[in-house]
């Protein structure tokens, strides 16, 4: 079977309707003849910033026979949570919002050596990413640049039209816009959940709507 990396910040034995829409996609893709292969945070990460823990889809996981890596995001922890406690996390998230612009923005710094060896050791031509978080974008933006390899894009959620995300001003979302056009540009393929983020992406001048595809969640 042709391997495939799949990068997924939001995997078991995480909770929540990210994690669930990543099994089903690393399901569907070993049903389709892949070999996914998956790059993920460690459980510590996990734990950090507040996710339940649930073993049990991780066991059906393991069962499969998948194989799952996982890298420590290398977030400061400490430091935010020393910082959130004296109330002084507004000034690093303003001022420091290229470093923090997410919850796991050290993850692809951290992530792409490993992610590297994977694909060479594996002889891997094409990787999957499951965003959000946006991270699974950069790193997956990274490692195509880097080795050549095609990517598909999966993308749950807008990023910059997004309801429920807080930029601290106006300058902080065209900085946000400029990295989600960067990222979206280096896609092979782009994966929505809705016929109406479909022609949301399509809309944009500088993405091809024919290379942007719909698969709903509960496909």
């Amino acid at each position: 079977m042709k391997k495939v990396l799949f990068i997924a910040p939001n995997f078991p034995p995480a909770g929540g309707i990210g994690v669930q829409r990543s099994i089903a996609l690393v399901k569907g893709l070993r049903l389709e003849g892949y070999e996914p292969i998956v790059l993920t945070v460690s459980k510590t990460d996990i734990q950090r910033v507040g996710s339940r823990i649930y073993e049990a889809p991780m066991l059906e996981i393991l069962e499969m026979g998948i194989e799952i890596h996982r890298v420590h995001a290398g977030q400061p922890y400490d430091v935010t949570d020393y910082l959130i406690k004296k109330r002084l996390y507004r000034f690093l998230w303003t001022f420091g919002y290229p470093w923090f612009w997410e919850r796991f923005s050290f993850w692809p710094k951290n992530a792409l050596a490993k992610a590297s060896e994977l694909i060479e050791q594996e002889k891997i031509e094409l990787i999957y990413s499951s965003s959000a978080p946006y991270t699974a974008m950069e790193l997956a933006m990274r490692l195509k640049r880097k080795h050549q390899v095609k990517w598909v894009n999966d993308i749950r959620d807008p990023w910059t039209e997004h309801f429920g995300w807080i930029w601290p001003s106006k300058l902080h979302w065209i900085w946000s816009r400029w990295k989600e056009k960067r990222m979206l540009k280096h896609s092979d393929r782009i994966v929505v959940v809705t016929p109406e983020m479909k022609e949301y992406y399509g809309n944009r001048k500088y993405l091809n709507p024919d290379n942007i595809h719909v698969i709903t969640n509960g496909f």
